[in-house]
């Protein structure tokens, strides 16, 4: 996924608001996009009402909404889409539980959810895990970027380490920490409820 040099010219004009440029640009990347899309729902294993297409969609026009971005290169737009896709299927996943909390149509088990890091295969809700990121995210910020790039954005760690501008080796460092830290977060059970 290296950045190709029609993707490096356009990044300044879709950061200058041109819609060509955008249109043009998603084109490029769509492959990219629809991979990253394929792998978020992958992720969210279990019974999907959205494929890859739609979500990929979605996630764009929440881009496309976004203004002052700056994008500095094809790995940060890629980082970027996959928070965005994540968030589409946080919110859809909500507004499933709204109904009926555990309904057990968005599971997560930290196998497929976090790779290898899991020591039980227990599902876990994608509500439960958005909760347990948003706790890193206090505690560890970097460990938390760091898990959306790699496990809702299927980056590799040197892409990973271009969007953050750290090295290799702290990405190394960062994700280990982050793993371990969200399998210990996510085997204690839920947070207690703040009064």
């Amino acid at each position: 996924m290296s950045s190709t040099p029609r993707t490096l010219e356009l990044l300044p004009q879709v950061r200058a608001g041109d819609g060509e440029a955008t249109r043009e640009l998603s084109d490029l990347l769509y492959g990219d996009l629809r991979r990253l899309a394929q792998a978020a729902i992958v992720r969210a294993s279990g019974p999907s009402s959205i494929q890859a297409t739609e979500l990929v969609h979605e996630a764009f026009l929440r881009l496309s909404g976004s203004d002052g971005i700056d994008w500095q290169s094809r790995a940060h737009f890629l980082a970027v889409a996959a928070k965005a896709m994540r968030q589409v299927l946080i919110d859809r996943a909500r507004r499933k539980g709204a109904a009926k909390r555990g309904d057990g149509d968005r599971l997560v088990t930290l196998e497929t959810g976090l790779d290898d890091v899991a020591s039980t295969s227990d599902p876990v809700d994608v509500l439960d895990l958005e909760s347990s990121l948003e706790r890193l995210q206090e505690v560890d910020p970097r460990g938390a970027e760091v898990i959306v790039c790699r496990h809702f954005g299927g980056m590799q760690v040197d892409e990973i380490g271009e969007v953050l501008g750290v090295s290799r080796h702290t990405v190394t460092r960062s994700l280990r920490a982050a793993r371990a830290w969200l399998v210990k977060e996510l085997n204690a059970g839920p947070a207690p409820a703040s009064s």
